[in-house]
């Protein structure tokens, strides 16, 4: 038997990863980021194949992982992880600075940056890894950084109170990682428009966060 459930006690951080295509930045909200040897200092992504960040990565061969503050305010997460890139310019209202691989560092709300270039990449079905060797690391403030627990906790209550245009139809709620499918804002990253009711999505759908089917949906009342 498997209980996705049980994934929810994995542990992670949140950042927000960006790269750069000739000049426009992209990012998302990612919690798949972790050291993988000290030398050289490389870190590790994970991308899913059909978000737009992920074709900068793959081009540019650069990315860079802002470390979120545990006082990041919700709106911050809901613009970098809500919102398509396909659809507007993410960094227009951001504060960053421009990095040495060109990559946007969101310097607000953050605790440092670390810079990347890709030296491996390994398919992982619906997503890719990317392994960078870290070029550049700084520190924009003191603090602590954000866990996806407290994400959990704190932030994502706040996140689930969007426009009152999608009240006229239902949310639903992954059992996994609580991520909540709003009708007005669809998932334009995996091609479902804003306003798709959650019945009219492709039954090859999957969670934008886990990765887990419709199955794992359930009604919010």
């Amino acid at each position: 038997m498997i209980n996705l459930a049980t994934l929810n006690k994995l542990t992670y951080g949140l950042y927000i990863v960006t790269s750069v295509d000739q000049g426009r930045c992209n990012g998302f909200t990612a919690d798949a980021v972790f050291q993988v040897s000290a030398n050289p200092p490389t870190i590790g992504i994970c991308i899913k194949k059909d978000n737009l960040t992920h074709d900068f990565v793959a081009k540019a061969q650069v990315f860079a992982v802002s470390i979120l503050a545990d006082t990041a305010p919700a709106e911050l997460i809901r613009h970098w992880g809500l919102k398509s890139g396909r659809q507007e310019d993410k960094c227009v209202n951001t504060e960053y600075k421009t990095g040495i691989t060109g990559c946007h560092l969101i310097t607000k709300d953050t605790l440092g940056a670390i810079e990347c270039r890709v030296v491996n990449v390994f398919d992982a079905g619906s997503h890719t890894i990317f392994l960078g060797e870290v070029v550049s690391a700084e520190s924009f403030s003191d603090g602590e950084p954000l866990t996806y627990a407290q994400y959990r906790k704190k932030i994502k209550p706040a996140l689930k109170q969007t426009d009152k245009k999608g009240d006229a139809m239902k949310k639903y709620r992954c059992v996994v990682c609580d991520y909540i499918y709003d009708p007005a804002l669809g998932d334009p990253d995996s091609g479902i428009a804003p306003g798709t009711p959650f019945e009219k999505i492709p039954d090859t759908w999957v969670c934008p966060i886990c990765q887990v089917d419709k199955s794992n949906f359930e009604l919010l009342d």
